[in-house]
């Protein structure tokens, strides 16, 4: 089964009197187990995109699939339940609640889970651990470097075992050894099987992936095959 299709995807914002085309006939498939990475100077329409494969905006025009479900037709409440089982969210700015605690923060997708608390933690965090937070389990992100926010981030996508990860940026506040750091942790999840559809303005990111979509004024202009 396909993980993403999309048909003549339009998406349009009116900006006062204006118009402007977002994304006007996109058009891809991705399958399971793949790592596509997005790339476009700003404005290109990549974030919309991502947007609209997540289930966070309703096109103007096409149709977006996510494991062969029609998003279009869902309402807000079923979207969130399809979200929930099926999709994870990695986004630039790491979206952490400042109140909250690396595994507070993390936690917070199985809060409506059957699991108990104990449970909870428990699976959280032997997963800080994997990705190296054995040490800043407690920390809020104030208390945090930004890679180290990353991570977290990170693993409040994954807690639930989505099949596809959707990444916005995901290196965009980081220098470049975190940036790559990072990078090494998104692969070795796509090596285990989940999905990747990565938003990013960096080749040395977009590298990561074995095809890489350009877009250009909200168009597709081009696909490049990486690796398989």
């Amino acid at each position: 089964m396909l993980a993403v299709k999309t048909e003549n995807l339009e998406m349009q914002f009116t900006m006062g009197d204006t118009v402007v085309n977002a994304l006007r006939g996109v058009t891809l498939t991705m399958d399971e187990g793949e790592f596509i990475s997005i790339v476009g100077t700003s404005g290109s329409g990549k974030s919309t995109l991502l947007n609209l494969v997540g289930g966070l905006m309703k096109p103007s025009g096409g149709k977006v699939f996510v494991k062969g479900e029609d998003l279009s037709v869902m309402n807000e409440n079923n979207l969130a339940l399809f979200r929930r089982k099926y999709i994870g969210f990695v986004f630039q700015s790491f979206n952490l609640v400042s109140t909250l605690t690396a595994v507070e923060n993390v936690e917070l997708p199985l809060i409506f889970s059957n699991s108990s608390a104990s449970e909870r933690e428990k699976k959280v965090t032997a997963l800080l651990t994997e990705l190296g937070l054995e040490d800043r389990l407690h920390h809020k992100p104030t208390e945090l470097s930004g890679g180290q926010q990353q991570r977290v981030s990170i693993a409040r996508a994954i807690i639930n075992n989505p099949e596809i990860i959707l990444a916005d940026e995901p290196t965009g506040n980081l220098d470049s050894k975190t940036s790559q750091e990072i990078m090494d942790v998104l692969y070795a999840l796509n090596r285990k099987g989940q999905t990747f559809l990565v938003v990013t303005h960096d080749m040395n990111v977009a590298h990561y992936g074995n095809r890489i979509i350009y877009l250009t004024d909200g168009q597709v202009t081009r696909i490049e095959e990486v690796r398989t």
